[in-house]
């Protein structure tokens, strides 16, 4: 798989794991209609910005240490939109390094409850945005009002953690 496509197909799957799904709603004995009558969701819009203003070539350079170049469409004036950046280079070892933002219109709490927080091993990051929070798996994920900025991060060599929480805070007060 190309590099193009690993963190699009990244987020895609993290909103699916993120989602709980069939499984989580049986587990829980109440199926998704009933979940989605228990728990009316505000209105959800298009996040206001294009993913691309939140993190931008220069931040993605900054961030990994390299030159990078966008790849793909950010899907501007979709639900979720993702801006990724891979490492401008022939070099074998540093073909995956790679970064992305993702937009969604709902906070953290409804795209990971409690459980699915506790069995990733999430970690919060105080002070940034209204909740942050860090997974190895999942990346880092920020929340200002109704929406969500998750941050990715691929290569080696690399604290996730410390370069994401880094990311955001340089690119919080853009969403």
């Amino acid at each position: 798989m190309t590099t193009k496509w690993m963190l699009p197909c990244a987020a895609a799957l993290l909103l699916a794991a993120c989602g709980g799904g069939e499984k989580a709603a049986s587990e829980s004995g109440r199926t998704n209609a009933q979940t989605a009558e228990a728990e009316p969701a505000a209105e959800q819009t298009a996040p206001r910005v294009s993913a691309c203003d939140i993190v931008t070539e220069a931040d993605a350079e900054r961030a990994l240490g390299m030159k990078v170049k966008r790849e793909g469409d950010p899907g501007a004036g979709s639900m979720v939109q993702t801006c990724s950046y891979a490492a401008d280079t022939q070099e074998l070892t540093k073909l995956q390094n790679a970064v992305s933002v993702s937009l969604t219109p709902y906070p953290v709490s409804s795209l990971m409850p409690a459980e699915e927080r506790q069995r990733l091993g999430s970690v919060p990051i105080e002070g940034l945005g209204d909740e942050a929070l860090f997974t190895e798996s999942a990346g880092l994920m920020v929340t200002k009002g109704q929406t969500t900025a998750t941050y990715l991060m691929m290569g080696n060599g690399y604290d996730r953690r410390a370069v994401l929480t880094e990311l955001a805070r340089a690119t919080v007060d853009r969403f």
